[in-house]
């Protein structure tokens, strides 16, 4: 019964069929049934299309980005993304953030890191999908300092690939730089927004913009996993940035005098400089 079952949902009708009767609430069948190549995926008010190549992009598509609940913090990185000249996207995987960064600004230049030799290569089919012209992909490692590093990754999921060795994931050497020299390499003046996810790295990033952090004061949206991630960042923040933390059940930015973990549905935290808070002011944000 089970092998019959599988076979049905290979099928073409099947995708068609689960989508209608709901079916892809039940994770076995979501994670079996035939996807076409590639798929459109609604989010708010976008339409996105995406490589189905992807072992995950079932959970990502049948349940949508809110199925990580963080549609309040999709909204906000809209919004700054609209106001932005240069935008930094650090653990893209994917690139579903890119994406959506993007159709918010066609003007802005972006840049999308994913070092992991899974997910780049998707990354760079869904921008050609969506046929986004501002978009430089980059397969490549953003940290404290310049080196080679083993990066861990994994075939059966790939959003928690990291710095970090994990029983199981396959182990690669990459190509890792600091913020501060790979501006320095392309004659970039300026960040205005960076969105980093990393996996507790986050910190080392933020350590490797140097003086730009000073000189450009962006904008930082970054994933905060524990308090300890929270604590590591501070040192690397100016006295003159404000901490928010993005709380997405009631849909605010709330300032805090301490970086720690935003809710239980969202690990995200906005870092302001006191010089920029009239954007998030304009933008209704605060």
């Amino acid at each position: 019964m089970k092998k019959l079952i599988k076979k049905i949902l290979k099928l073409q009708i099947s995708y068609y069929i689960v989508l209608y009767m709901y079916l892809y609430r039940i994770k076995k069948i979501r994670l079996n049934v035939w996807l076409p190549n590639p798929i459109k995926l609604k989010y708010l008010d976008l339409f996105f299309k995406l490589d189905s190549n992807f072992s995950k992009l079932a959970d990502l598509h049948f349940f949508g980005i809110n199925c990580l609940d963080e549609s309040f913090s999709i909204s906000v990185l809209r919004k700054l993304a609209y106001k932005s000249d240069v935008i930094f996207d650090i653990g893209a995987n994917i690139g579903l953030i890119t994406l959506i960064l993007s159709d918010s600004n066609p003007n802005a230049q972006i840049y999308s890191f994913e070092p992991s030799s899974y997910s780049f290569p998707i990354l760079v089919d869904n921008i050609n999908l969506n046929k986004f012209k501002n978009i430089n992909s980059l397969k490549l490692g953003i940290g404290s300092n310049d080196s080679k590093q083993l990066f861990y990754t994994s075939s059966v999921n790939h959003v928690i690939s990291s710095f970090t060795p994990r029983e199981g994931f396959i182990e690669e050497q990459i190509e890792v730089k600091t913020l501060k020299s790979f501006c320095d390499d392309l004659n970039i003046e300026k960040i205005d927004l960076i969105k980093i996810d990393v996996e507790g790295y986050e910190s080392d990033v933020i350590a490797g913009l140097g003086e730009k952090i000073f000189n450009s004061k962006p904008i930082i949206f970054a994933e905060v996993l524990n308090e300890t991630c929270g604590e590591k960042i501070i040192p690397f923040l100016p006295k003159k940035y404000i901490y928010f933390r993005v709380f997405e059940e009631k849909k605010v930015l709330v300032e805090d005098k301490k970086i720690n973990r935003t809710s239980k549905k969202s690990n995200n935290y906005l870092f302001v400089h006191l010089d920029k808070l009239s954007i998030l002011k304009e933008l209704s944000l605060i």
